[in-house]
């Protein structure tokens, strides 16, 4: 459950953690996705004043219960129509899963980009940018991670 209070964060920012936004989506669609708005500007009246009037329930003594209930209209009418939805295990994820389960299962022995990139049934430089992208680190710094463990 999500609680809804009033923030300096949230009034100046108004955004959320992927975290907490992936909760939320999960709470209202019943399902795991990843989202991603693609524009930074809303141009909904309906929206707009909702936001607005959750902000003044936000810094005013409302139930939580009236804090809540909006703040999930809101959610789901910026999700339905400003949201670009992926499901969490999109096929690079999995590309990566493979690559880390290998790397896992052979990191004593002598791995290569070659063999890694065969895997992923991608190029060598893209490997290593969706590896990095995703896990946050090259795949020779994972096997070096690993050897450490």
């Amino acid at each position: 459950m999500i609680s809804i209070e009033y923030s300096p964060e949230f009034k100046i920012k108004h955004h959320l953690t992927q975290d907490v936004m992936s909760n939320l989506v999960i709470e209202i669609f019943k399902s795991e996705k990843t989202v991603i708005f693609n524009k930074n500007v809303i141009y909904d009246k309906f929206l707009l004043d909702s936001i607005e009037e959750l902000n003044n329930l936000l810094l005013s003594n409302t139930k939580t219960l009236e804090k809540e209930e909006l703040f999930y209209i809101i959610l789901k009418e910026l999700l339905e129509k400003y949201a670009d939805f992926k499901t969490i295990l999109e096929e690079s994820t999995l590309k990566t899963k493979e690559i880390c389960d290998y790397i896992e299962k052979s990191y004593s022995d002598d791995i290569t980009l070659d063999e890694l990139s065969k895997i992923g049934c991608i190029s060598k430089y893209h490997l290593i940018r969706l590896f990095t992208k995703e896990k946050g680190i090259t795949p020779y710094k994972y096997v070096e991670l690993i050897l450490k463990i």
